[in-house]
């Protein structure tokens, strides 16, 4: 079958003049092959300080060889309110009264702001694409590099800092005015991202890394040096006592046993002190109830679970056995994972929600009369089948607001959780005609009704 809607023409992506406060995203012709109708769609972006309410295209038609088509017209954008960085205009088409019309000329006539100020551009004014973000890893060319240049400029950098006409981009893709000194969204001064000094850049990579380097042979060096020391000190122990060998064989034996342990005890310290967690862990473990040692993967154990490494709790806290409340701590490290999930759950992404409750809900029910988790669970259970029906019901509203995609990627989502008929709406809305389809038929069928948008 056909596709119904066919594009004709599409004007270069983000055009931009100087002073204007909006970008032209782009700009698409296309013809409907039922009713032979021509149509624009366009996105704009605000790139003022300002939100915008209002914003004129000017529109000139151009034939099949690119020779204008009669007058231009204009198409007014109204009740926007976009603020600053916001794309809008993508869901209002453009009809063209001409259907011989193959192509055209997309330019802004007028922008109204929130404070009812109005910019227009001058009558030659220029609109020029704007350059493509160049991705920063691409330009240093090295990892390492990268990551000390995320150090002293910010994690969230991503691309070059570039220049054209009054604007600039932050290596954060924000883009700002040649009057701002600092990035608008992420406050990057624009004087020490514009002309970094990448020789000394290099030099503080290689002193972090020669650092990094030095303090790891540091530690390998300390924890052998304090086992030499042992050593050299039960040696030195044995050759004093061994006069007396007979009467303090037993001491001898015990001794001689307690600083071995007493070695792979320090041993054990220096790997955990090092970073090496799991060699650590066995080095303990074997150790026994030697002095603190069960102590010590008791506190690794509390520490994982502090910073969210509850697979990790859980695997250590069980390994303890019945030492201290470990057996009741392996039921806390879930119960606080679940408890965790609820507290920063958000429910503006719907399918991470949607997981996160059933993942709690699951870790609830698992710890069966662990403390309140019979009625946690339920509570988490009633919280997510409401939730659930919300999103179902919005699903309806969006599909009768137009906005026909998001709710079937919402559908589909409940439906993976098995709500209600959400799987066979998502399926019926995958058979038929596409967004832009539904969007001119003002209908979705299902179940042989027509429900309006």
């Amino acid at each position: 079958m056909d596709e119904r809607f066919f594009r004709l023409f599409a004007e270069p992506t983000n055009l931009y003049c100087a002073g204007s406060p909006v970008i032209i995203v782009s700009g698409e012709l296309y013809k409907d092959n039922q009713t032979g109708g021509i149509f624009a769609q366009c996105v704009f972006r605000n790139a003022a300080r300002l939100p915008i309410k209002a914003l004129t295209a000017r529109f000139q038609p151009l034939d099949t060889t690119g020779a204008p088509l009669g007058c231009p017209g204009e198409y007014q954008y109204l009740d926007l309110m976009a603020p600053r960085d916001v794309f809008f205009g993508q869901e209002s088409p453009v009809y063209l009264p001409d259907s011989t019309t193959r192509g055209f000329k997309l330019s802004i006539g007028r922008v109204v702001f929130a404070d009812n100020s109005v910019w227009t551009p001058d009558e030659d004014a220029a609109w020029e694409q704007l350059p493509m973000p160049e991705p920063l890893a691409a330009k240093l060319g090295d990892a390492e590099l990268m990551r000390q240049y995320a150090l002293k400029y910010g994690a969230d950098s991503a691309v070059t800092y570039a220049e054209f006409k009054d604007l600039w981009r932050c290596n954060c893709g924000a883009i700002n005015h040649e009057d701002e000194p600092a990035c608008f969204r992420c406050g990057k001064e624009r004087a020490a991202i514009a002309s970094p000094d990448l020789e000394a850049l290099k030099s503080e990579r290689d002193e972090r890394l020669k650092h990094e380097a030095e303090m790891a042979e540091k530690a390998r060096a300390e924890a052998e040096e304090r086992k030499k020391a042992n050593v050299k000190k039960a040696k030195k122990l044995a050759k004093i006592i061994t006069p007396i060998v007979i009467l303090l064989i037993a001491g001898a034996i015990y001794l001689g046993w307690y600083m071995n342990k007493s070695d792979e005890y320090d041993a054990a310290l220096a790997l955990l002190e090092a970073g090496e967690e799991e060699e650590a862990v066995e080095a303990f473990t074997a150790l026994g109830s030697f002095k603190d040692s069960r102590q010590q993967i008791y506190n690794l154990a509390a520490a994982k679970l502090e910073d969210g490494d509850y697979d990790g709790a859980a695997e250590l806290f069980t390994g303890l056995g019945d030492y201290e409340d470990s057996a009741d701590q392996v039921n806390n490290v879930w119960y606080t994972k679940a408890d965790r999930l609820l507290a920063g759950i958000d429910k503006s992404v719907t399918v991470s929600t949607l997981s996160d409750y059933d993942e709690a809900y699951e870790l609830f029910s698992g710890l069966g009369d662990y403390s309140d988790s019979a009625e946690r669970a339920a509570a988490v259970q009633a919280e997510a089948e409401e939730y659930k029906q919300d999103v179902y019901d919005e699903c309806f509203e969006l599909i009768e607001s137009g906005n026909v995609e998001t709710a079937k990627n919402y559908f589909k989502a409940l439906g993976e959780f098995g709500y209600k008929d959400s799987a066979e709406i998502f399926e019926e809305i995958e058979r038929q005609e596409d967004v832009l389809d539904l969007i001119h038929d003002n209908y979705f069928t299902y179940k042989d009704k027509r429900v309006p948008m």
